[in-house]
């Protein structure tokens, strides 16, 4: 039966393990071990490597100490150093029209179970009416009904009980609300109700093709945002930009697709728009056919400015037509665009730390940062292992919080036995997903999902000195049945 001791926190952990609390940027506390240069390091889905480092401004420093920790992860569970964008599938269109009403155009390709719904862009307008209308025909397609003013009644406290049979009474013998001038007596304080959205259908016979939206002159000189919903259409379009994440001085790509099934729609053109953290739209995505419906475009990437990092929306529009069917469609994708300041030039071989019974109590891993600027940088860095499949499995994680000043540093990297040792397994341990990560600024400066492929020397799991107390994040492992302590 595994006994429970009383577990000390993880953040208790951290602070007993501060090393140079005179926050020095030199190489205090490293391992001094033989250094394998980051340039040129083989590359996976997911990394981040700045291809110059940028000066910008960032907070000064207020944390001074260095703070270390490393905590077991759940071994049983497979481990990937690839960490790609993923690709964004729609069967939908979102569309802002304004101006003349004979422009409100929209193409439907496959009307079940279609949506359309509309909004005002001016949020303080009702919708009081919105019909969808067959560009061909003139025939209106939907069966909404507009508004209707007859809304928020309430009963006329001052009627008087009467044997007139054709007043309409409630259970109670009460008649029925009075009407007043033809329309219902509205309740006292309520205002006319405002329709922000209608949502219409195709009700009528129809296959396939141009619609028009159809609302009052004034709604559409102030304008509408039309979302159209085609679930059960064939017709998709997907996006999906190259990497995550950009630095500076990287040409990101964006690439889109356009299927009909799994047939893909060589027609039509296809054309996009980047959002910018501060929500700034700009039309500045230039797409170019590769041919078997597939589609790309180029973004440079060269400005330091605030208004240009962080996370970039990508929406992406395509309109044509299908074996003579018009279709259009949107979709959205994101990426992350990061200026780095500082860098990993090298990363140390792996060291085994030994006690005098030669039990193993860590295993640390130094990484030389260059900095323009003095920040207080993190090192996190993931330890996996090898299981008899073959496979890659988490063993444990650590991170290293430490200023550093502007030029060059040292920061070590150390997984103490606490974290190692749970699992109960033999190495040797691989080195993955190192990052780097400015405190001060908050954003990753340079990853590494591969870290240079280093490892342990071989390792047996009883060399490992077993911890007489099991941190509480180990103890969660252990009650979710991700982690087995030893009985």
């Amino acid at each position: 039966m595994t006994s429970k001791i009383l577990a000390t926190s993880v953040l208790a952990l951290i602070f007993a393990g501060c090393a140079n609390p005179g926050g020095s940027s030199s190489s205090t506390g490293s391992t001094n071990a033989p250094r394998v240069p980051t340039a040129g390091a083989e590359r996976v889905a997911g990394d981040f490597v700045p291809n110059r480092l940028v000066s910008v401004a960032i907070p000064a420093p207020t944390e001074m100490e260095t703070l270390r920790g490393s905590s077991a992860l759940a071994p049983a569970k497979a481990f990937s150093m690839e960490q790609p964008a993923l690709p964004v599938t729609a069967h939908d269109l979102h569309k802002t029209m304004k101006g003349d009403p004979r422009t409100f155009l929209i193409a439907i390709d496959n009307p079940i179970g279609a949506r359309v719904i509309v909004h005002p862009l001016d949020p303080s307008l009702s919708l009081p009416t919105v019909h969808l209308v067959d560009v061909v025909t003139g025939a209106r397609l939907d069966m909404a009904r507009d508004e209707t003013n007859d809304i928020n009644v309430v009963h006329d406290t001052h009627a008087q009980p009467t044997s007139d049979p054709s007043v309409l009474r409630d259970g109670t013998g009460t008649p029925a609300p009075m009407a007043v001038g033809g329309a219902l007596r509205r309740e006292p304080g309520f205002e006319p109700l405002l329709v922000n959205s209608r949502v219409l259908s195709v009700d009528r016979a129809f296959i396939s093709g141009m619609v028009r939206v159809e609302v009052p002159p004034a709604m559409a000189a102030s304008g509408i945002s039309v979302e159209v919903q085609q679930p059960k259409s064939h017709i998709t379009i997907t996006a999906v930009t190259d990497q995550l994440n950009h630095a500076f001085g990287d040409t990101a790509e964006i690439h889109a697709t356009l299927m009909n099934d799994n047939r893909p729609i060589v027609g039509g053109t296809v054309d996009g728009i980047v959002e910018l953290p501060g929500h700034e739209k700009l039309p500045i995505l230039q797409f170019t056919s590769e041919g078997n419906g597939s589609w790309v475009a180029h973004l440079p990437l060269s400005s330091a400015d605030p208004k240009y990092i962080g996370v970039w929306g990508v929406k992406v529009h395509a309109a044509g037509s299908d074996n003579g069917i018009a279709f259009e469609r949107d979709v959205e994708t994101a990426m992350g665009y990061y200026p780095s300041h500082a860098h990993i030039t090298a990363l140390g071989q792996p060291v085994i730390s030994r006690g005098g019974d030669h039990l193993i109590d860590a295993v640390s891993v130094d990484a030389d940062i260059e900095t323009l600027v003095d920040d207080r940088f993190s090192i996190r860095g993931t330890l996996t292992y090898t299981a008899a499949d073959g496979t890659e499995h988490p063993l444990a994680e650590a991170q290293t919080g430490q200023l550093v000043h502007k030029g060059n540093g040292t920061i070590t990297l150390t997984f103490d036995n606490a974290a190692i040792a749970l699992a109960g397994v033999d190495g040797p341990f691989h080195l993955r997903d190192i990052r780097l990560v400015s405190q001060g600024f908050g954003l990753t400066q340079h990853r590494l999902g591969r870290a240079l492929d280093l490892q342990t020397s071989a390792i047996h799991a009883a060399e490992i000195r077993y911890p007489k107390q099991i941190p509480l994040q180990a103890q969660d492992l252990i009650a979710n049945g991700d982690l087995k302590a030893r009985k």
